[in-house]
């Protein structure tokens, strides 16, 4: 082992001195080049014939030059610089070879990374909370967001069943329960000017921040005494509301705000990389016990209806107990809740039996994206994999026709006793790096991509929590597929260059009538004309049903509708003014110069 590093020790202080080394073996081989030739001519050869013969005999210099420099060099370093110096030499001398190949692999790879940041961020990524892998919600789907009777798969629950089930399912160390639907807040600082602005609000039980394991950026967040109902009213702020609407005002923090017209504490704010228990459009600015749910709703409150279901229950399984055991039990609990219930009329109790829960690991959060855009992305991946593909056969292509320029040149290198490995490493390095410039690209192209594909999903969404700025996996995934891509395409004129004949270079390449890349070309033709047909097939039967979407007839007419969302009770409007106020709203805004008719809806 010690002679091992010893010897790589030498071969590595060899690398420095290079140019000494490489001049004592040229002169030591150009040494005994002269003595054969003296030799020859004591024997009684002419000048010339002694000088050829000599060289006959010992050998070709340049190859037995290479083989002395493996014998104290490091051998793949030393090869791979000069193989790096080669290729960057190559694609320096070809600059509208290196820009189409660069251009066509960005597109290629910045498709591919795109998609892929979508799905790490929908389907794949953790919540930014403590121990991801411990989180289980009770129950599947995305049931929205109050509905009342029997379920079948139970998947939402009301607030007296989520008690039952918290006091009664030991295996959860906690568990916390929250809105199935966001709500609309009207917020103001107390004791401020101007009106108030409207803000999404959750309600959510009181240990659901020390459910998830998370502690705030500034202040504290809610606690188990917070969700009483003789507790003061509170509230926790979002990072993001913080920053956007309050300019990291620490003055926040411990202020008091007029929430729904009702006083309010803000008593400390969210980590910056925290959304909320789901991945969605517009998230949560504030974060509300349930206890003060009646308080902030008094018209449409949920909170003491045991028979409306409208929470979410996500709980923390203990390290010792069993998915499969916990759900059995939860299943239990709610059937026997079910039973205890008045409301379940008496020809729908044999049902009750048939009620269960399904547990499903949480640590992703509540799964809505993934269930809405699954598909999609599922498809568009496919898309952009065959965008790839044939990227990768339209540069493959480009390199075929190169080698074939460059076919007299590499059979010449054949003839002066290059190796055939040395001639495929070579093209594989030329092609690594095309890859890697290509990936470096193609992550600006995944950058703007991703933006646009947000902007089309989540038109007139004010926020999405998806960061389209590449992260250590998508970067991760972007080098891996530049090298699996260079790979690709590099493959066959790696091929092409380890079958040159030498005798070409004898003979005058360019009188050879044998075109030896032409199959690969041909292949590859062949493969970008059926995975081009399979895109324009695909394209073409999207946009026949974006028109049919488009053009539909809904027995109305469409053009020139706007919609006005409007919550009265956010302002303090009690029912016995509805009718002055929606009255007057319609009179001011028929009067708006281009509004030919204000009709209102619920």
């Amino acid at each position: 082992m010690q002679g091992w590093r010893n010897k790589t020790w030498r071969r590595a202080k060899a690398m420095w001195k290079r140019p000494q080394l490489d001049r004592d073996l040229h002169d030591e081989v150009a040494f005994h080049l002269a003595m054969r030739e003296e030799k020859n001519r004591r024997a009684g050869m002419a000048p010339e014939e002694a000088r050829y013969a000599a060289r006959r005999q010992f050998g070709n210099p340049t190859s037995l030059e290479e083989r002395s420099r493996e014998m104290w060099t490091l051998v793949s370093v030393e090869g791979l610089l000069q193989d790096i110096r080669l290729g960057a030499r190559k694609l320096r001398k070809s600059p509208g070879f290196t820009f189409v190949a660069v251009l066509t692999l960005a597109l290629g790879i910045g498709a591919n990374t795109a998609i892929f940041s979508l799905i790490h961020t929908v389907m794949l990524k953790s919540l930014p909370v403590s121990n991801p892998r411990e989180l289980y919600r009770l129950g599947a789907g995305t049931s929205c967001c109050v509905l009342d009777g029997l379920q079948g798969n139970f998947g939402i629950f009301s607030y007296s069943l989520y008690q039952q089930l918290e006091a009664n399912t030991p295996e959860f160390s906690e568990m916390a329960a929250f809105g199935g639907a966001l709500n609309f807040l009207s917020v103001r600082r107390a004791g401020a000017a101007g009106r108030a602005e409207p803000y999404v609000g959750e309600f959510v039980s009181g240990n659901y921040f020390s459910t998830f394991g998370l502690g705030a950026y500034s202040g504290r967040l809610l606690s188990a005494s917070d969700d009483l109902p003789s507790a003061p009213p509170v509230a926790v702020m979002s990072y993001r509301a913080w920053r956007e609407h309050y300019s990291l005002d620490p003055s926040v923090i411990g202020g008091s705000f007029l929430v729904n017209g009702h006083p309010a504490t803000v008593v400390g704010v969210t980590p910056p990389e925290f959304f909320g228990e789901t991945l969605r459009r517009d998230p949560p600015d504030f974060w509300v016990p349930l206890a003060d749910e009646p308080l902030l709703r008094p018209d449409g409150s949920l909170l003491t209806h045991p028979e409306l279901h409208w929470l979410y229950v996500v709980g923390r399984i203990k390290p010792e107990a069993k998915p499969t055991q916990v759900e059995a039990r939860v299943t239990l609990e709610v059937q026997q809740w079910l039973t205890s219930q008045g409301q379940i009329p008496e020809t729908f109790r044999g049902e009750i039996a048939k009620q269960h829960v399904t547990l499903s690991p949480a640590g992703s959060g509540v799964a809505r994206l993934r269930a809405n855009y699954a598909d999609g992305l599922r498809l568009l991946a496919a898309a952009s994999g065959l965008v790839l593909l044939i990227a990768c056969a339209n540069v493959a292509n480009l390199l075929l026709a190169q080698g074939t320029a460059q076919r007299a040149q590499t059979a010449m290198r054949v003839a002066l006793g290059a190796p055939r490995f040395r001639l495929i490493r070579q093209a594989l390095t030329e092609g690594l790096m095309l890859g890697l410039l290509g990936g470096a690209a193609g992550l600006a192209v995944a950058y703007v991509g991703t933006q646009v594909i947000l902007s089309l999903a989540f038109r007139g969404a004010h926020y999405v929590p998806i960061d389209t700025a590449p992260s250590l996996p998508v970067v991760a995934f972007a080098a891996l597929l530049s090298v699996l891509t260079s790979v690709t395409f590099a493959a066959a004129p790696a091929w092409i260059s380890s079958r040159a004949d030498a005798g070409e270079a004898l003979r005058g390449a360019q009188r050879s009538i044998h075109e030896g890349s032409s199959v690969p070309q041909k292949s590859l033709i062949v493969l970008q004309a059926a995975l081009s047909l399979v895109l324009l097939a695909g394209a073409g039967l999207l946009t026949e049903s974006l028109r049919n979407l488009e053009s539909q007839q809904f027995g109305f007419e469409t053009d020139g509708r706007l919609i006005v969302k409007v919550d009265p009770g956010l302002a303090g409007y009690t029912a016995d003014r509805l009718d002055g106020l929606y009255r007057t709203l319609r009179e001011r805004l028929g009067q708006i110069p281009g509004v030919e008719s204000v009709s209102l809806s619920l």
